[in-house]
């Protein structure tokens, strides 16, 4: 099992709601998975190296001024990492700050994430897998079958979430809880993971950095 393997083997063992969706949405194909990291230089880009051996660099780059962050993907090259082949995409953001804030208690995370919510979950969370996007044919029957099941979606700036040249569609769940042992001993449930389901059109490649930036938002 390579790095991107067992980072998705972990998310798979920790959300229980993605094979439900799988399942509520008729669809087992992925359409990117995504990943968050802290900046810092040479250091940083170690475990993205590893993660993105076999996929290609794309020259787009995503920014997000109020979480001081940017995104770049990575399109799989069929070249190494054979086994990687059926996640065609990966959307990986980093903040731009060399660290992440010592984070010790419930009361320090709270105080970062009402200030940038991303650099909170990014910094007990940094290098984990923050959602994975399932492809769908129909995404509004997806996205109401999901709701009839009773899935919570994030609702920021409209449910469906439609790149400007509207051949990319998207929407996304709420992030599961997850229980946080901080250090001081606080234990709290943390939003973690979530999944999210896109339509792409006329082999639309990329993503559409308003698109994000409202997904950015089910981990709030």
């Amino acid at each position: 099992m390579n790095a991107l393997q067992s980072l998705v083997h972990h998310y798979k063992q920790t959300n229980h709601l993605f094979p439900t969706i799988q399942k509520i949405v008729g669809s087992s194909h992925i359409d990117h998975v995504a990943l968050r990291f802290i900046g810092g230089g040479g250091s940083s880009q170690q475990p993205i190296n590893r993660i993105t051996q076999g996929y290609q660099l794309q020259p787009e780059v995503y920014t997000f001024h109020n979480y001081d962050a940017t995104a770049r993907w990575y399109k799989y090259a069929n070249a190494a990492n054979a086994a990687n082949a059926d996640i065609p995409r990966l959307f990986i953001s980093t903040y731009n700050g060399d660290h992440a804030p010592s984070v010790s208690s419930f009361a320090e995370y709270q105080q970062i994430h009402n200030v940038n919510s991303y650099l909170a979950w990014t910094s007990l969370f940094a290098g984990h897998v923050n959602h994975i996007a399932l492809q769908v044919n129909d995404i509004e029957t997806a996205t109401e079958s999901c709701i009839k099941h009773g899935i919570l979606m994030n609702y920021e700036g409209g449910l469906y979430k439609i790149s400007k040249d509207k051949q990319l569609i998207q929407t996304a769940t709420k992030a599961l809880s997850f229980e946080h042992t901080f250090a001081n001993g606080d234990v709290v449930e943390i939003p973690y993971t979530f999944v999210e389901l896109v339509q792409r059109y006329n082999n639309r490649e990329g993503f559409e950095q308003e698109n994000a930036r409202r997904i950015f938002t089910s981990t709030d």
